[in-house]
């Protein structure tokens, strides 16, 4: 049976001994240094930053901030993280190190589920620097492996999964279009065309 291994590092510490364990994949590491870094580059391992999470409740506590009329301290110290993190998965695109499209998204009552993930991918182009077809491998190809599905889903080839969607505006020109259900033409699952309307897309 295969099995995967992943870890929860956000810190130094914990980023550098993951890399040196050998992990498939390391969640966050948003508190690397570039020394840490280079131990992950150096182990040919993928980080998964997991922004949207992040992002959406700095923006939940700007809300709440605003409608009290008051500043908060949880608003300025999430600021601060958010940039943190993107410097350090900015730093560590760089260097090459394969990215991972991850969220954290869904774990509190004012996420409407399913409705963030597709916004992974704009920050990774609008914060990280990838680009857009990087971002959409980075959720499909990339993402597979994760699954235990590496070359199996996220590529168009005879004798995969036949798992693809086609969107009526290109997501290369302009990324935030996967948020947008409108533009979603097909989705095609297995082979087989879906009923989005009976899906309720």
């Amino acid at each position: 049976r295969l099995r995967l291994w992943a870890i929860h590092a956000r810190g130094a510490g914990s980023t550098r001994c993951a890399a040196i364990a050998g992990v498939d994949w390391i969640m966050h590491a948003d508190l690397a240094t570039e020394a840490d870094l280079e131990a992950v580059a150096e182990a040919g391992m993928p980080i998964m930053p997991t922004f949207t999470g992040q992002l959406q409740w700095y923006e939940n506590q700007q809300q709440l901030s605003y409608t009290r009329g008051q500043k908060s301290t949880t608003v300025d110290r999430l600021s601060r993280q958010l940039q943190t993190a993107y410097a350090t998965i900015r730093r560590a695109h760089e260097m090459g190190i394969p990215l991972l499209a991850g969220t954290d998204f869904g774990n509190a009552d004012f996420w409407e589920p399913g409705s963030g993930h597709a916004r992974e991918a704009e920050i990774l182009v609008k914060e990280v620097g990838l680009t857009p077809m990087q971002a959409i491998e980075s959720m499909t190809r990339l993402n597979a492996g994760t699954v235990g599905l590496e070359g199996e889903v996220g590529v168009i080839a005879a004798d995969k999964l036949a798992d693809i969607t086609i969107w009526r505006a290109d997501p290369l020109a302009d990324i935030s279009v996967l948020q947008d259900r409108a533009m979603l033409a097909t989705v095609i699952s297995d082979g087989g065309i879906v009923d989005l309307e009976g899906a309720g897309a």
